[in-house]
């Protein structure tokens, strides 16, 4: 069983295998444990309620932006559109899987080029 003393700990790739292309470098992974460190008020698990490490994933995900329907009904997804990155922090006791804004993290620049309506103000 891991030791659950830090309440964070990012997973950086096996030192035999070179990262992939599109990883999060070392320093990425570093910040990401700091930002979390800072902005996790108590770094407990929601899901069990305990103490844990928190493994930040190498890869980023990705959610695509949807959009509401007149009169809030129905929406579509805009495919090939713009997305928001996300970086995927993952329980080591139980496995409980949290996003957290890639861009607000600082991991990833925002794109210039998204229109100011589909950026988030939070």
């Amino acid at each position: 069983m891991s030791d659950v003393s830090e309440p964070i700990k990012p997973v950086a790739p096996p030192s035999a295998a070179p990262p992939k292309e599109g990883d999060l470098t070392p320093e990425q992974l570093q910040q990401a444990k700091e930002w979390l460190r800072t902005h996790w008020s108590n770094g407990n698990c929601p899901f069990h309620l305990g103490r844990t490490n928190w493994i930040v994933d190498n890869s980023l995900a990705a959610a695509p932006i949807y959009h509401i329907g007149p009169g809030g009904i129905g929406g579509t997804m805009m495919i090939g559109g713009p997305m928001f990155p996300l970086a995927v922090v993952t329980c080591s006791v139980c496995g409980h899987t949290v996003f957290v804004n890639a861009i607000l993290m600082g991991l990833v620049k925002p794109d210039a080029s998204v229109p100011s309506s589909d950026k988030s103000d939070t």
